[in-house]
């Protein structure tokens, strides 16, 4: 139903109805009604000059249904404004339509709360210069059409706001749906390429482009914990800030003690320099106080598979690396990648191990290995590292060329004994670092 004005909007006949406007000014709101195709160029003209979202609209098509749609709202509302009464929330439809249009094209709540204003101003502006000689008109709008106007501000205001807010919800449960079934692609059906393709483009994700998988780190964070859901919302937001995206845009998904999230590569950019800079992103989110206390980072991968094969090599990367640095932060699944691939293969795992089975016995000459990868071939610093005497280390060093049967300076077999020490130190217990020494050790699935 309509909304008349009341009483304190207008002066009441002798029924107390209000009166209704004079010939003059329903003939002044008559001819701008009917010449609203030019007063809605005006007032695009100045959504554009004053409002940046707008200003940037090419689109002749967008354009287009902009006026289309101002004309609509000055005839609607003047039409109503005829008979002092507001727009009812049918009339309003086509209105709100667009409105959840502009939510799904990115313009925000208050650049669209703006447009509005604008067109109001345009036309009351109008008014008001069309009035200007005729004192009795000018009389009608102050006391009879300005106050309606006022109203009708407000209830377009309300009536935007409200809608704007129902569909971002609406936006965000289907968004919510749709990740969640790009996901289940990802880890349950990954020949799906039609699935995957339809709901990549639907998130607005480039399905062909390769991602790469960041695992969070976030221990009191539980799949599926609705109570947890402010605290998950705060850390996308401060990840999306960090990471210079939108928390929208991010695909991602939760497992026990972990938020997976994919980064798009940057087209032609290099795989290396790109993960150098999100390995600083990352330490400077884990700095921000979002409840993330480690970050693994993938390969660039391509394709449903790719990116699935990705969000493991993030979680490989934590823990594993968390085994080489236990008060580390951020772990790169490169640094790890040539001992997740042996520990993959159990041939070769057995292979390598059977290389230290001869001195897997003797923790003292065990040391010296680790402190001679770890120091290089300077026996100064390795003596130093281990206290003892260059003497003491040459004999060390003897006693395990002795039981290799080879040369600690052979680089030929260099490069497979430092693997097998490094193998050998994943299946010891992890060193504490904080909360994160709860974590198991790395088991091949």
């Amino acid at each position: 139903m309509a909304t008349r004005l009341h009483s304190k909007h207008a002066q009441a006949g002798a029924d107390g109805a209000p009166q209704p406007l004079s010939a003059r000014l329903r003939a002044l709101l008559g001819d701008i009604i009917a010449d609203s195709e030019a007063t809605a160029g005006q007032t695009l003209r100045a959504i554009q000059g004053q409002i940046p979202d707008y200003e940037k609209m090419r689109d002749p098509a967008l354009k287009r249904e902009v006026l289309d749609m101002i004309v609509f709202t000055h005839q609607v509302c003047l039409a109503d404004l005829l008979e002092l009464k507001l727009p009812t929330a049918r009339e309003l439809i086509p209105t709100t339509t667009l409105v959840r249009r502009r939510v799904h094209q990115g313009v925000p709540l208050p650049a669209v709360l703006q447009a509005f204003r604008v067109g109001f101003r345009v036309v009351w502006d109008l008014m008001l210069a069309r009035a200007q000689l005729d004192p009795q008109m000018r009389e009608e709008l102050l006391f009879k059409v300005s106050p309606l106007f006022m109203d009708l501000g407000e209830l377009l205001a309300q009536t935007l706001t409200t809608t704007y807010a129902e569909e971002m919800q609406q936006r965000g449960r289907w968004r919510d749906r749709v990740r969640h079934e790009l996901c289940g692609i990802l880890y349950t059906d990954p020949d799906n390429l039609e699935g995957f393709r339809e709901r990549a483009h639907s998130l607005g994700l480039d399905p062909s482009a390769p991602h790469i998988a960041l695992a969070l780190s976030m221990p009191e964070l539980k799949a599926a914990a609705d109570e947890q859901q402010i605290e998950l919302d705060r850390t996308l937001s401060c990840a999306a800030r960090i990471l210079g995206a939108e928390a929208e845009s991010l695909l991602r998904t939760l497992r026990p003690g972990y938020l997976l999230l994919w980064l798009p590569l940057p087209m032609g950019a290099a795989g290396q320099p790109v993960e150098r800079a999100i390995a600083a992103q990352a330490e400077a989110l884990i700095g921000a106080g979002c409840g993330v206390e480690a970050v693994g980072i993938g390969l660039p991968e391509a394709g449903a598979a790719g990116w699935r094969r990705s969000a493991d090599q993030a979680l490989a990367a934590i823990e594993i690396g968390s085994h080489f640095q236990p008060v580390g932060l951020v772990f790169r699944y490169s640094d790890v990648a040539l001992e997740h691939t042996v520990m993959e293969s159990p041939v070769l795992t057995r292979l390598l191990q059977s290389q230290l089975e001869q001195i897997d016995a003797k923790p003292m000459l065990l040391e010296t290995l680790r402190a001679w990868f770890e120091h290089g071939p300077h026996r100064k610093a390795v003596a130093a590292a281990l206290k003892i005497h260059p003497n003491s280390l040459a004999y060390r060093i003897e006693c395990i060329e002795a039981i290799l049967e080879q040369r600690l300076d052979d680089l030929r077999q260099l490069p497979r004994l430092h693997l097998a020490l490094r193998l050998r130190q994943l299946s010891l217990p992890r060193s504490s670092r904080g909360s994160a020494a709860n974590r198991k050790p790395y088991l091949r699935h």
